[in-house]
C-alpha cells in the first residue's frame, strides 16, 4: 500500500511539475529558449541521463536535431536517417516507443554514440504531430538508476510532447507570418520607386500590401487566439475551471457572441453539456434537461441557419442565433466531445477558421485528458489515505456498533451513496447489522432466495455492479428498490468463508464502476471477521 501511495505521490508531483512548466511556456516566445527548457523538464521528469527533440527535414526526409539537454553542438551537424532509426520508428507509428536496450536493437542509429562519444542504454521516443502532419521526435536516454522506462515515463513524454508541437507550430507561424510581412515591405519599397513611372502599378501594390496587412492581422489575431486559449489552459487542472475559461477566451478571441462545450460522459458514452457562455437561457434549460444531438453542432460550419433548418430543430433562429461553428475536442485519437460558437449574425468561415477551431479543440482535448488524470490520481490518493486512516483507526476499537458505523462513514467518502446496508450471512439466511439511509431495515431477517443481489454476490465471491436497475429489475426486489438507480455489493470474507455482504445504492444510474467495486472490497475486508 506504502509503495502505491508513494507512486501516487510521484504522479501528482510530475503533474504539477507539469503544469508549472505549462506556465514558463507562456512566458517564452522564442523557439529555441524554449525547446530547451522542454527537454531540460523531459530529462528532469523522467530521470534521464539526456534528452533530445529531433525535427523532421521535409526536403531531405531525414531526422535533425534541434535541442538538447546535454547541449552537445556536434548532434546539430548529425542527421538521422528516418527508416534507419528508432526516433524514424516512432515517428511512423505515431505512438510512444520505448527500447530497453537500444545496443541490442537494430533499429538504433549507432553513428549518432559514436560521434558525440555517447553510449545509449536504454530510449522512450514519443512523436511530435499536428493533427495528421508528421512534426519530429521527443526522446529520453538512459534512466540515471538503471531502471526501464515505463507507463508514467510515457505519460510524462506525451504531455510534454503536446506542449513541444504547439510551440513549434506557433513559432513556425510566427516565422511564416514575419516572412510574408518582410516581403510585402520590400516589394512595396520597389514600387515606390517607380512611383513618377507606372500610377498603375503603385495602386496594384498598395492593394498587395493592403491585403497582406489584413492578412498579417487574421494571422496575428489567430495566434493571439491561441495563445489567449493556451495560457487559460494552463492555469488549473480543475476540469470545470480549464472548460470555463478555455470557452470564455474563444469566444472573445473569435469574435462570437457565445457557445458550449460538452463532453461524453466516459460511462454512458452520451454528450453532456459542461460549460455554456453567451446563450439564452431557454437554450441552456433545454440542453441540460433533453441533452444534445448530433444536429445542433454536427455540421461544421453554418453561415446561415436559414439555409439549415435540421440545424435549427432547437429553435435557434427565434432565439436571435444565425450562424455556428463546431470543431471536435480531441487528444491521441480519441474524441473526447465538441465545443461549438454561435453568432447572432450570418458568419463567413474560411479554411483557415477550420484549421484555428480544429487546432483549439486539440488543445483543449490535452488539457481534458490532462485533468481528468489529475482527478484520478487526487482519488486514488484520498482511497489509499482513507483506507489506511479506517484500518488505523479500526484497530484501536472493540466497540463493534461503532466500528460498523465508522466504515459506512468512510466508505462514503471513497465511494459515494445514497443509502448502504452491512448484512451477516448463515445457513442460507441473513439479518441486516449495520445501514445508512434504511433505518427500517435494520435488524430484519430474510432468506437469500428473496435477495437477487445478495445470491449473486455470494456465487461470485467478488464485487458485483448493477449500472442500471432498469436494466435488470430483478435485483432491485428489496428495502432500497424504491429509489435505488445504481447499486454495488461486496461480499465479506473471513478465513476463506463469506459471512456477510456489504451495499451501496445511488439514485443515479452508473455511478458505480471497476475503481468503486475494488475500494468497497478494501473496506468490507476492514469489517466483521478481520
Amino acid at each position: 500500500m506504502f509503495v502505491k501511495m508513494r507512486n501516487v505521490e510521484t504522479r501528482l508531483r510530475r503533474l504539477e511539475r507539469i503544469l508549472e512548466f505549462s506556465r514558463e511556456l507562456t512566458s517564452t516566445v522564442s523557439l529555441e529558449p524554449l525547446l530547451h527548457k522542454i527537454v531540460k523538464a523531459a530529462a528532469e521528469l523522467t530521470g534521464s541521463e539526456m534528452a533530445a527533440i529531433l525535427l523532421l527535414d521535409g526536403h531531405t526526409g531525414e531526422l535533425r536535431f534541434v535541442a538538447s539537454s546535454n547541449l552537445l553542438d556536434k548532434l546539430f551537424d548529425i542527421p538521422v536517417p528516418f527508416d534507419e532509426s528508432i526516433a524514424g520508428a516512432a515517428l511512423s507509428s505515431g505512438k510512444p516507443l520505448i527500447v530497453p536496450d537500444a545496443r541490442a536493437d537494430p533499429r538504433h542509429y549507432k553513428v549518432v554514440d559514436q560521434l558525440i562519444g555517447f553510449e545509449t542504454r536504454s530510449l522512450l521516443a514519443v512523436p511530435l504531430q499536428f493533427q495528421d502532419r508528421r512534426i519530429g521526435v521527443l526522446e529520453a536516454e538512459n534512466k540515471r538508476d538503471g531502471d526501464e522506462f515505463d507507463q508514467q515515463d510515457v505519460e510524462t513524454l506525451t504531455a510534454l510532447a503536446a506542449q513541444a508541437t504547439v510551440a513549434i507550430e506557433n513559432a513556425r507561424l510566427v516565422e511564416a507570418l514575419q516572412k510574408s510581412h518582410d516581403e510585402s515591405e520590400h516589394r512595396v519599397e520597389e514600387r515606390t520607386d517607380e512611383l513618377l513611372k507606372a500610377n498603375a502599378a503603385l495602386k496594384k501594390e498598395v492593394a498587395e500590401r493592403v491585403r497582406a496587412e489584413e492578412a498579417l492581422q487574421r494571422r496575428n489575431r489567430e495566434l493571439a487566439a491561441l495563445n489567449a486559449i493556451t495560457q487559460a489552459l494552463s492555469t488549473s487542472l480543475e476540469l470545470q475551471d480549464i472548460l470555463d475559461q478555455a470557452l470564455a477566451r474563444a469566444v472573445n478571441a473569435l469574435g462570437f457572441v457565445g457557445g458550449l462545450i460538452a463532453l461524453t460522459d466516459e460511462r454512458t458514452g452520451e454528450l453532456a453539456l459542461f460549460s455554456h457562455a453567451g446563450l439564452p437561457q431557454p437554450l441552456i434549460e433545454h440542453l441540460q434537461t433533453q441533452g444534445l444531438s448530433d444536429d445542433l453542432c454536427g455540421s461544421a460550419y453554418i453561415k446561415d441557419l436559414h439555409e439549415n433548418t435540421q440545424a435549427n430543430e432547437y429553435g435557434l433562429l427565434e432565439m436571435g442565433l444565425q450562424s455556428c461553428a463546431s470543431a471536435p475536442i480531441a487528444c491521441h485519437d480519441r474524441t473526447l466531445g465538441i465545443f461549438c460558437l454561435f453568432d447572432t449574425a450570418p458568419h463567413s468561415f474560411s479554411e483557415t477558421d477550420h484549421t484555428l477551431l480544429t487546432a483549439i479543440g486539440q488543445q483543449i482535448g490535452v488539457a481534458v485528458e490532462n485533468a481528468r488524470l489529475f482527478r484520478d490520481v487526487v482519488r486514488e490518493r484520498q482511497a489509499s489515505y482513507t483506507l489506511l486512516n479506517t484500518a488505523k483507526a479500526l484497530s484501536t476499537t472493540l466497540d463493534f456498533d461503532k466500528l460498523l458505523e465508522r466504515i459506512l462513514d468512510e466508505l462514503q467518502h471513497v465511494a459515494p451513496y445514497d443509502t448502504a446496508s452491512i448484512s451477516m450471512l448463515r445457513d442460507e439466511r441473513g439479518w441486516t447489522i449495520a445501514v445508512r439511509g434504511l433505518e427500517h431495515a435494520l435488524a430484519r431477517r430474510f432468506v437469500l432466495e428473496d435477495r437477487p443481489l445478495v445470491q449473486r454476490i455470494v456465487r461470485a465471491g467478488e464485487p458485483v455492479i448493477v449500472p442500471d436497475v432498469r436494466q435488470e429489475p430483478d435485483l432491485a426486489l428489496d428495502e432500497a428498490s424504491a429509489q435505488a438507480r445504481a447499486r454495488l455489493g461486496a461480499p465479506l470474507i473471513a478465513k476463506g468463508e463469506i459471512i456477510g455482504v456489504l451495499i451501496m445504492n445511488s439514485r443515479h444510474p452508473y455511478t458505480y464502476d471497476k475503481e468503486a467495486a475494488h475500494r468497497a472490497f478494501a473496506f468490507a475486508h476492514q469489517g466483521p471477521g478481520h
